[in-house]
């Protein structure tokens, strides 16, 4: 019934924790917040992450590691992908309608939706992180979709065919949406908060993507038809 020391420890695992005459100290941490959080895995992350002793450099490993890392990884290159993404969302709508109605229209319907999405997070206490930020590039593509979708099938019927445009075009990214939002919608009751908090920003991301294809857009065609009309 004596507590086990170092000693009893079987040499495979002592090994790595000692030095070249193999004696060697256990560090246990008690952390002051969850692991989990940015904040306080990011101190230790910077704290233990380049240690050196008297041998050199001292390994150091922690599963927590991979939240600052990814943190870090996503503060650095995010800039530079929602750049790269929105330059390929111009190009591909200049070279298809060849105007820069057609830009606007797409760059709308996918800056509207993703303002409305940012509005509610705030107002629901909610933040963007690691897991539900992989949202993002499937908001930007069903948005730069749908408003391709619409403004092509408006271009098609011509001005005061709305109606039709919206029953058409309009019935099928409804639908389009509909069965994207049940795929997603299985992760919102998941026990991983993370994965949880994806579906949450999916679905709801993806019903306002539908909103601002089916709404606000062929409001500005409106507009757009009365301003030539004088």
């Amino acid at each position: 019934d004596a507590p086990i020391d170092v000693a009893h420890l079987p040499a495979w695992i002592r090994d790595p924790f000692g030095g070249a005459e193999h004696r060697g100290d256990f560090v246990y941490l008690r952390f002051a917040g969850r692991k989990s959080d940015y904040a306080h895995a990011k101190v230790l992350y910077d704290a233990f992450l380049n240690v050196r002793g008297p041998e050199g450099e001292v390994p150091v490993a922690a599963t927590f590691f991979v939240t600052p890392e990814i943190f870090d990884a996503l503060r650095r290159d995010g800039p530079i992908v929602m750049s790269l993404a929105t330059g390929v969302l111009i190009v591909t709508a200049l070279l298809m309608f060849r105007s820069l109605a057609g830009v606007l229209i797409v760059l709308s319907t996918v800056g509207v939706a993703l303002a409305w999405l940012t509005g509610l997070m705030v107002a629901l206490g909610w933040r963007w992180h690691f897991f539900n930020v992989i949202a993002l590039p499937l908001l930007i593509g069903m948005g730069q979709d749908y408003g391709i979708h619409l403004y092509h099938r408006y271009r098609e019927e011509g001005p005061g065919r709305l109606g039709v445009v919206l029953r058409g075009t309009g019935s099928a990214i409804f639908f389009t949406s509909l069965t994207t939002v049940i795929g997603f919608s299985g992760m919102m009751f998941v026990d991983h908060p993370g994965l949880a908090s994806l579906g949450k920003v999916s679905v709801i991301g993806i019903t306002l993507c539908l909103v601002a294809s089916v709404v606000f857009v062929p409001a500005l065609l409106r507009l757009g038809e009365w301003r030539r009309r004088g």
